[in-house]
């Protein structure tokens, strides 16, 4: 399965996001499922054509689902970058802001920025947790990381 059938095959994940009923475990659900996909495009990035393919498939993603991505699981990164750590927490934060980074383009090509997760207040948090907690084991950075992703650099 091409990573373009993949981002497609998350439509299922992306509708249970914006259930009257859904909560924070359909948001990391989606999440869980998108994260590979974000580091398998930069290794191979998507055509014009797969692009092509993501949107027929996906159909119009609802902003309600970029509304329930941004309140729950950039909320939670919010929240993971103001508690108190004690382990390899780093890593995690970059991961997941890899994800919020994704979102958008992989999904959502077409939208205007101001319909992608805001991400002012999180990136804030991040320049000031670096000060103290920037560590990145050794073999943790993915390959082809693009010059935009700061935070793998802190």
């Amino acid at each position: 399965m091409t990573a373009a059938e993949r981002l497609a095959a998350l439509r299922p994940l992306l509708d249970a996001m914006v259930a009257p009923s859904a909560g924070a475990p359909a948001v990391y659900e989606f999440a869980h499922a998108f994260e590979p996909l974000c580091f398998e495009t930069l290794l191979a990035p998507l055509t014009e054509g797969d692009h092509a393919s993501i949107a027929t498939a996906l159909g119009e993603v609802p902003g309600t689902a970029v509304g329930a991505f941004e309140l729950r699981y950039v909320g939670a990164l919010e929240g993971l970058l103001r508690s108190a750590w004690s382990g390899h927490e780093w890593i995690v934060v970059c991961h997941r802001r890899s994800v919020v980074e994704s979102y958008g383009p992989l999904l959502c090509p077409g939208l205007g920025a101001e319909y992608l997760p805001d991400t002012e207040e999180v990136d804030a948090l991040i320049r000031a947790r670096a000060e103290t907690e920037a560590w990145i084991p050794e073999g943790s950075r993915p390959a082809g990381l693009p010059d935009e992703w700061w935070w793998w650099d802190l």
